[in-house]
């Protein structure tokens, strides 16, 4: 979606919104916070008054800018609802009640109407989310356990014939736990870029340079030439920053003699 679009959809379901005596706060938050771009979604909260209103704006969502031409709509969690136009473009917003919007994990955030204190609810939200993602509640031994055993796993299952279940401990399993780790002990170059609720956003502008070499690592279309290349990468950024505790040498190279046989 180009921006004057972009925009004009946001003008009307800000409009829309202020509007309603049923809506006391709207919230855009991620790009739609701060600066889309052709890529963008719309993704925000609704604060609705009451319970009952609150599901109604779930269950009836005709008050989005051009309703009618939405091809799908589906109900993704409890509070959230996700839609998609006719162009492809997406929708993503959650309907909270005020005393709700301490459930959301929340970094970029930028209030857009506020009849209930949001703001300071938002701000507080947000205080929660970064002191969260700062907490270290899988340790260094966790994480580097998960990783060595996912690409352990992915290959074997890839050896065996399971060629999806491998591509999944290794592209996904593996690859998360890497980013958990790189986001801990690797300083970024450009640390404003980074998404501290999501380790796979943004690690190309975070980190330049690892991000390449993920890039060509994942592109290989060998799953196997893809974990010894995790695995190394991993070795060289992480191991001198890793206690032996969490971090066994012997584990390690048992890890690697596998994938290489």
């Amino acid at each position: 979606m180009d921006r004057p679009t972009y925009i004009r959809f946001a003008d009307a379901l800000v409009d829309t919104l202020a509007a309603r005596r049923d809506v006391v706060g709207l919230v855009a938050v991620g790009s739609f916070a701060s600066g889309p771009d052709e890529y963008s979604d719309h993704d925000f909260f609704v604060i609705a008054r009451d319970p009952e209103s609150a599901e109604a704006l779930r269950r009836d969502v005709t008050w989005l800018p051009e309703s009618e031409r939405l091809v799908l709509v589906f109900r993704e969690t409890a509070h959230g609802v996700k839609v998609v136009y006719d162009d492809g473009h997406l929708m993503e917003f959650a309907v909270f009640l005020p005393d709700e919007i301490r459930l959301a994990g929340i970094n970029r955030a930028r209030v857009l109407l506020d009849r209930a204190d949001v703001q300071a609810r938002v701000d507080a939200a947000r205080e929660e989310s970064t002191a969260k993602a700062g907490s270290p509640e899988e340790s260094d031994a966790y994480l580097v356990g998960q990783l060595l055993t996912a690409l352990l796993v992915g290959v074997q299952r890839h050896r065996r014939g399971e060629r999806m279940s491998g591509i999944d401990f290794v592209h996904r399993f593996g690859l998360r736990y890497f980013l958990v780790l790189l986001a801990r002990h690797v300083p970024a170059e450009h640390p404003e870029t980074r998404d501290n609720l999501n380790p796979f956003r943004r690690v190309e502008q975070a980190w330049p340079a690892v991000g390449m070499a993920l890039t060509a690592l994942f592109s290989t279309g060998n799953l196997e030439r893809t974990a010894l290349g995790l695995l190394d990468l991993a070795s060289d950024l992480f191991r001198p920053h890793l206690t032996d505790a969490s971090s066994p040498d012997e584990a390690w190279t048992t890890v690697r003699g596998y994938l290489t046989r």
